[in-house]
């Protein structure tokens, strides 16, 4: 079949909804499907490819480019502009596409899709849905599900039964959040050495993320707080990721001295970073957005053979679970500590708990998670 992603923000990127991009992509044109990624861009170039091989065609506007620049960060106003500009790089990439017509048309975006779906009346309809619909989104998704087979994409349990009740003509499955084998190989070969894990000493532990996500504090402030709090003969953190204008804030804000950190880098080459470390972090605070997120760095901490500590919020609960993962208080400045120091001074049951999450993540395969997908789109169109 041929598929065709279209993203109204800018692509390629490292930010999480990048990364599930290329890789479902990627999943899904090695199961023998044709791959093309729509998505704006700030280069005048109108075709390319990503860190994953996948063609991706470029919507170029320097002056959209500059309104979501300039007005992104302000409170009301910046979804105002988002929604406004999402809308104009729909009906550029619509007046751009003359010769791809798609069996399959996946957004993330379906109010702001509606005017490149005009285009492709006929094609199926993947939707994913990481955060409750908005009234005007309700609407499109209901109008779209009139006129096609649509699937709506959901990163939790939980939300998937109240999606289908809003949404009864539609099909709501689980969205590809997951890892390639790149991960499961560095996982293989950590757990192997159990020795070497046996022997740690500090503890070394990473973060690998921004400081926000969509607008959204992802917690760094608070988890270099109660990072203060602990030794480095027990353990040291890395921040991996960081824009330079992030590390410099961080730093300024924050003097710990155990602290260390490694600029963003591609997401490809995060399984071999993480050779390096014993446990990866997840410090989100608890909030409307990150009670509902599902952390592809959970999945990829876990593949890679990490131990995983996270704060006790509703997500990470229904993730989760004690036989895997470590969880501590974000409120607590003093539970961070303790928490590290389990995984640091009990090593057989940290060993165990990272064999347990590895065996979980092996569940997460960007191929396991997009077949199902696709079969679901077969089924009801076909």
């Amino acid at each position: 079949m041929k598929i065709c992603f279209f993203l109204t923000s800018r692509y390629p990127t490292s930010k999480a909804y990048g990364v599930t991009t290329g890789e479902s992509a990627r999943a899904l044109r090695e199961l023998g499907h044709k791959i093309l990624i729509i998505a704006p861009s700030p280069s005048t170039s109108s075709k390319g490819s990503d860190d994953y091989e996948n063609e991706v065609f470029q919507i170029y506007s320097k002056k959209l480019f500059l309104l979501r620049e300039k007005l992104d960060n302000f409170k009301y106003l910046g979804p105002i502009n988002f929604i406004i500009t999402s809308k104009c790089y729909s009906l550029k990439a619509k007046s751009s596409l003359k010769e791809f017509t798609p069996d399959v048309v996946w957004v993330r975006d379906a109010l702001s899709s509606l005017t490149l779906l005009s285009k492709f009346q006929n094609s199926p309809l993947i939707v994913e849905v990481h955060q409750p619909p908005s009234i005007l989104t309700r609407i499109a998704i209901n109008r779209l599900a009139k006129k096609r087979t649509t699937v709506l994409l959901v990163i939790q349990e939980s939300y998937r039964a109240k999606l289908q009740k809003l949404f009864p003509k539609c099909k709501v499955i689980y969205a590809p959040m997951g890892v390639n084998n790149e991960f499961l190989r560095v996982g293989e070969i950590k757990l192997k050495n159990v020795s070497h894990m046996q022997q740690v000493n500090p503890l070394r532990v990473c973060y690998v993320g921004r400081m926000y996500s969509s607008g959204v504090n992802n917690g760094l402030n608070q988890l270099l707080e109660s990072w203060s709090q602990i030794p480095g003969a027990i353990a040291k953190l890395t921040l991996v990721g960081l824009s330079q204008q992030e590390i410099k804030l961080l730093k300024v804000v924050r003097q710990v001295e155990n602290l260390d950190f490694i600029e963003s880098i591609k997401h490809t080459d995060v399984p071999k970073l993480l050779q390096e470390f014993d446990c990866g972090i997840i410090p989100y605070p608890s909030s409307d957005y990150n009670n509902s997120r599902f952390p592809i760095k959970l999945v990829e901490y876990s593949a890679a053979g990490l131990n995983v500590a996270l704060t006790r919020i509703k997500s990470h609960i229904d993730i989760l679970d004690e036989q895997i993962g470590y969880f501590y208080e974000v409120e607590n400045p003093y539970d961070l500590l303790r928490c590290i120091s389990e995984i640091k001074l009990n090593r057989d049951v940290a060993i165990s708990k990272a064999k347990n999450g590895f065996q979980w993540a092996q569940r997460y395969t960007y191929k396991a998670r997009v077949k199902p997908i696709i079969e679901s789109v077969k089924g009801l169109h076909f």
